[in-house]
């Protein structure tokens, strides 16, 4: 789907037709749905069919939903232009769709991943909310009571937090139907009158990263002696959400010898600021034509991914290096045509973000970043 337009219908290659039947009609109209119904009943005869798809119930929900998951991929951290965003709010909202639009998921349990490692701050966030006022707090009540509800409905309830969330949402439940029963006492004839009466007399009365060097000699060692450096960028496509500072520059290397023959690679990867330890990314390092590949891992006090790789010799040229992690990886772009493809990429998703800051619909996630950077 293009996500500067959601308001279009996305693409979809139905792998299986009848199983679709259940959200055809609900994201591309019953026209649609009707033209697949005689395709699965008679096969032989179908031909080529072209409709223009009519929005229906499920068609803005699936919009942003597309949306959500494409701000988790590509949310940039530590880039200059944009502020960093709280991952796990993003994911309670994406699951709250997802809920929302369950008949397009063959399993539910991709919903219940996103919102079960979230409850306990689901029950914090909307007890938050709940005692804010204004349309925004509104709306967002909105959007955090159905996450509560798709958690309820979803989530083992041995999970923390979900009694938490069950009592909430008993709460809620019945603050509804007390507010149900209150305005179905009134009587409205005599409210609009006084309501006309205050307006006549209202109206009456007035009118109006930093480089290699700068940080000492690194995680090689101080008996390294450093004979080359230099930097490189990390192609984001190969790479999980967040993982490492977007911004140019975000791979340091060096080049030493410690008096043993041969010569020591050292690799480093500026980290996203609040990257928690985890799995290592892998660098390969083309010399020649067939890559060498070595792992970088975490390291807390440079907050980045650091590892160190022996060659046979000085290289006579500067290595190219790609970063990528395993559940990622792909054909590596390390032409000087491909890398500046790389940067505008990347200067393309940051145009998107930025431009959707104007939007009327920001997640819930998006408008609290945007908020603590103004601060």
């Amino acid at each position: 789907m293009d996500v500067t337009r959601p308001e279009r219908a996305p693409h979809a290659l139905l792998n299986d037709p009848f199983v679709a039947q259940a959200w055809l009609a609900g994201v591309y109209g019953s026209e649609v749905a009707r033209v697949v119904e005689r395709f699965l009943e008679e096969p032989e005869t179908a031909e080529p069919v072209t409709l223009t798809a009519r929005r229906d119930v499920l068609s803005d929900v699936v919009g942003r939903l597309g949306v959500g998951f494409w701000l988790h991929r590509w949310w940039p951290a530590g880039a200059a232009a944009i502020p960093e965003i709280d991952a796990r709010i993003l994911e309670l909202e994406i699951g709250a769709d997802a809920w929302s639009a369950e008949a397009v998921f063959v399993a539910t349990e991709p919903i219940t991943a996103l919102l079960e490692p979230h409850t306990e701050l689901l029950a914090t966030q909307v007890e938050a909310v709940r005692t804010a006022a204004g349309r925004i707090a509104e709306l967002d009540l909105g959007v955090l009571e159905t996450a509560l509800r798709a958690t309820v409905d979803l989530v083992d309830d041995t999970t923390p937090g979900y009694d938490a969330c069950a009592s909430l949402l008993t709460a809620i439940e019945t603050e509804n139907r007390a507010v149900a029963e209150a305005v179905a006492g009134v009587q409205w004839d005599s409210v609009v009158a006084d309501l006309w009466d205050e307006f006549a007399d209202t109206l009456a009365a007035s009118r109006p990263e930093l480089a290699l060097a700068s940080k000492g000699p690194g995680p090689a060692g101080d008996t390294v002696e450093v004979v080359r450096r230099g930097v490189a960028t990390v192609d984001e496509l190969q790479v999980g959400p967040r993982a490492v500072a977007s911004r140019p520059g975000n791979v340091n290397w060096s080049l030493g010898v410690d008096g043993d023959d041969g010569a020591l690679l050292t690799v480093r990867v500026d980290a996203a600021p609040d990257h928690p330890p985890g799995s290592p990314l892998l660098a390969r390092v083309y010399l020649n034509a067939v890559p060498e590949v070595f792992s970088l891992w975490y390291d807390a006090d440079w907050r980045a991914f650091v590892g160190t790789h022996r060659l046979s010799a000085v290289p006579d040229s500067d290595p190219r290096i790609d970063i990528f992690d395993p559940a990622y990886a792909l054909r590596p772009r390390l032409s000087e045509q491909a890398r500046e493809q790389v940067a505008a990429d990347r200067r393309r998703r940051e145009e998107i973000i930025l431009a959707r800051r104007d939007t009327a619909r920001l997640f819930i996630a998006e408008r609290a970043a945007w908020d603590d950077a103004d601060d």
